[in-house]
């Protein structure tokens, strides 16, 4: 077996309190109201919802082993154990 490509797919969730503590410091709004805000306003902007992923936690790291014809010879999930983020992190 001759692998030519590792593919990767994380999986991710915002860190709606760190978005709130960073972008809405002290207005008093919830995580949810903070994000609902957020998502609202890059809509207007970008016309797109997306975070910025520097407040996204990894929640799921999967990689794919391909071979040169790219069929797949290897699926798998990094992390050990509980697959926390920092498990994640650290196995990725």
């Amino acid at each position: 077996m001759s692998l030519s490509y590792l593919v990767y797919d994380i999986e991710s969730i915002v860190d709606k309190h760190l978005l709130n503590q960073i972008h809405f410091a002290g207005q008093g709004l919830s995580n949810q109201e903070a994000y609902d805000t957020h998502t609202a306003e890059l809509l207007k902007k970008d016309g797109k919802t997306f975070v910025n992923a520097a407040f996204h936690i990894p929640i799921c790291l999967a990689v794919i082993a391909v071979d040169k014809d790219y069929g797949i010879q290897r699926i798998g999930l990094l992390g050990e154990g509980s697959r926390t983020p920092g498990a994640i992190v650290r196995h990725f």
